[in-house]
């Protein structure tokens, strides 16, 4: 009988699913997932644990594989329509991208965005965040995450409450970036780390 990896088995999602509810809660938190999760990335363990049958998924950049994506049960949408969408984070947003915004009735109809980077501890692009579950302001410094994204993000989120949720993702760890935290740059890297084709 075949086993799935622990990724796929509730207890693991479970964990995976407190340390996003901590990540939420407290916005720019580094938090660490849990070591079972081995070399499956970070992006992965939080596709896993959040999507199901009832929630669209875009594959941006082609990152998942056909095997995961058909784990994962999630309907296929555009990037435009899909609930969750993965990127590439060292890549720009894509030219004409439309994440879903939700309207003022249905703000959370808002679509999150799951960005995988380098490293979401240290880098030379550095941000300051604050607003709620932030005690005075908090610091997030990131490799390889194009600043576009950030940029973009200022436009998405400025008709609160509507807007776009951010999950950003190294190997091994997560941070949430919500629409209503706000981030200041301090030390920005160029915004040419990747091109798409």
């Amino acid at each position: 009988m075949m086993t799935l990896d622990p990724i796929w088995q509730p207890p693991l999602q479970q964990r995976v699913y407190r340390a996003l509810l901590e990540a939420h809660s407290f916005p720019g938190r580094v938090i660490d997932l849990p070591v079972e999760l081995g070399d499956q990335p970070a992006t992965l363990a939080v596709l896993a644990t959040l999507l199901d049958t009832s929630t669209s998924f875009c594959d941006a950049d082609g990152l998942i594989s056909p095997e995961d994506q058909l784990r994962l049960e999630a309907p296929s949408a555009t990037a435009d329509d899909a609930d969750f969408v993965l990127f590439q984070a060292d890549l720009a947003p894509p030219d004409g991208f439309k994440p879903r915004l939700g309207d003022v009735y249905h703000p959370h109809e808002g679509a999150t965005l799951v960005l995988g980077g380098r490293s979401i501890v240290e880098g030379h692009t550095r941000f300051e965040l604050s607003g709620p579950g932030v005690e005075s302001t908090q610091p997030l410094n990131l490799t390889g995450f194009d600043t576009a994204w950030f940029a973009q993000r200022e436009q998405w989120i400025s008709a609160y409450p509507t807007g776009v949720d951010l999950i950003l993702c190294d190997a091994s760890r997560i941070t949430a970036i919500p629409r209503t935290t706000m981030m200041r740059s301090l030390i920005e890297a160029p915004s040419t780390e990747g091109g798409r084709a």
